[in-house]
């Protein structure tokens, strides 16, 4: 059988090549590796295989081919070939990617959507195995992607990053998870680091670590404008000194544009020491070869991977803005921004340097998984109807706690959810949706009234 594999990012890549070594992804005789480059346009940024690092995992691969070359012009996560094409468009592929007409396991990343959805639909008959999408694969799948698709998909893979927190994703379809050492996922990143420029890295003048920040870009998703996203950053780096930094270094995110960057170093205090990490430049390869003295954040995938795989202290700053910016309350990056909020301290109201915390105890899991298991529900009600019981009995005691704040009280309301508001009948009356339907009723009378006031004259006649 051959395994055919789906990366969209060198990180991802990294996961895949660690799941392999780590004898998750065992037992197939030929393995293929499709690249898809989902940038928002792809002919200005390099693909994974085009990026520092790469040729080290290329040898776990038989074959390397471009998902972009192959249905150009069309952009990998928009496309998708009609249902009565999916037979021409998969032997097209088995050719283009000498496939041959065996049958194939796919491996691929965020199947909710395109790319992973499209090829999970192409190659109708192939079993699937997911592998981690960051801290999102602790959260439900984002739509239903339907018992043809979801019935085929035998396992999630993924890095251990919150030791025994179970992923949400996929459970609707009891599908089991599997997770592997995150050591062996640090030896991948690592691997990479002898083909990075670091040359291009900012230096510490104190001769003191520097304090490394990680920018997100979450104004291209709507999440947050641009001046909010840049106040965000800024507050960050403020929060950083308070802490008694002496260098703060800026990682933004691979995406963001370089205005972005330079408004930031404008806008800091002067006598702030401000370095920044070339984009290009992997956050785990600034882990791994400077060591920060700690990690700010909102709700990177990195921040953990700091505390979990390094033993860098991390801390978060702005996650209850996050939480009450994200619409709709469904929103996929939910459920990371309640991990770095549940487990990490606040750096703002600390204002000292953040403790270290064993995300590798059972306890942190322990604590964790019913919180991660009912904003999951909440998010998603129809798909983990099966949850309903366990959310509403965690609720009872953690509600009116700490915890509020991961939760909207409309949410709450609509799902009968104890935290959500009682309504008394009289208002239930004027529930929206009953009101659209008294306005329905009313209208019909009308309208029957005008019939039979016309058959009347009609008659008269």
């Amino acid at each position: 059988m051959t395994q055919l594999v789906l990366a969209s990012t060198l990180y991802g890549a990294a996961t895949v090549v660690a799941a392999i070594e780590a004898g998750q992804l065992d037992g197939d005789e030929r393995r293929v590796l499709v690249i898809a480059n989902t940038t928002p346009i792809p002919e200005l940024t390099a693909a994974v295989d085009e990026l520092p690092g790469f040729d080290v995992m290329r040898h776990h691969f038989d074959a390397v081919h471009s998902y972009n070359c192959a249905i150009a012009p069309f952009h990998p996560s928009l496309w998708a070939p009609r249902r009565d094409d999916a037979e021409v468009v998969e032997r097209h592929l088995r050719a283009l990617w000498e496939l041959g007409d065996e049958a194939l396991e796919l491996v691929v990343e965020s199947i909710q959507v395109a790319p992973a959805r499209t090829l999970a639909s192409v190659f109708g008959s192939s079993r699937i195995t997911v592998y981690a999408d960051g801290l999102m694969t602790y959260g439900p799948t984002r739509t239903n992607i339907g018992p043809w698709i979801g019935d085929r998909v035998r396992r999630v893979v993924h890095p251990d990053l919150i030791a025994g927190l179970r992923p949400v994703l996929l459970r609707e379809y009891c599908t089991p998870s599997t997770a592997f050492d995150p050591d062996v996922l640090r030896g991948v990143l690592e691997r990479t680091i002898p083909s990075i420029d670091v040359q291009a890295m900012p230096t510490s003048e104190a001769g003191d670590p520097p304090v490394l920040v990680l920018g997100q870009f979450l104004s291209a998703l709507g999440v947050l404008s641009s001046d909010e996203e840049h106040e965000l950053h800024r507050r960050m780096i403020v929060a950083a000194v308070a802490a008694s930094a002496t260098t703060v270094w800026f990682k933004p995110h691979p995406h963001a544009p370089a205005q972005m960057v330079d408004d930031l170093v404008r806008s800091v205090a002067p006598g702030t020491q401000l370095g920044v990490v070339p984009a290009t430049i992997p956050a785990e390869a600034v882990l791994a070869l400077v060591r920060p003295r700690f990690v700010v954040g909102c709700f990177s995938t990195a921040l953990v991977t700091a505390v979990r795989m390094y033993g860098i202290p991390g801390a978060t700053v702005g996650t209850d803005l996050l939480l009450e910016a994200l619409r709709p309350y469904e929103n996929s990056n939910r459920i990371p921004v309640t991990i770095a909020g549940a487990v990490l301290p606040d750096l703002e109201l600390e204002q000292a340097p953040p403790r270290l915390v064993d995300l590798s105890s059972p306890t942190v899991a322990t604590a964790l998984q019913p919180l991660v298991d009912t904003v999951a529900y909440c998010m998603q009600p129809t798909l983990l109807a099966g949850l309903a019981e366990a959310a509403a009995s965690w609720l009872i005691g953690n509600v009116d706690g700490p915890s509020q704040r991961y939760f909207k009280r409309r949410r709450l309301t609509s799902l009968a959810l104890p935290g959500g508001v009682i309504i008394p009948p009289w208002i239930r009356a004027t529930h929206p949706v009953r009101a659209r339907g008294a306005r329905v009723a009313r209208k019909s009378k009308r309208v029957v009234r005008k019939l039979r006031r016309v058959i009347r004259e009609a008659r008269m006649v």
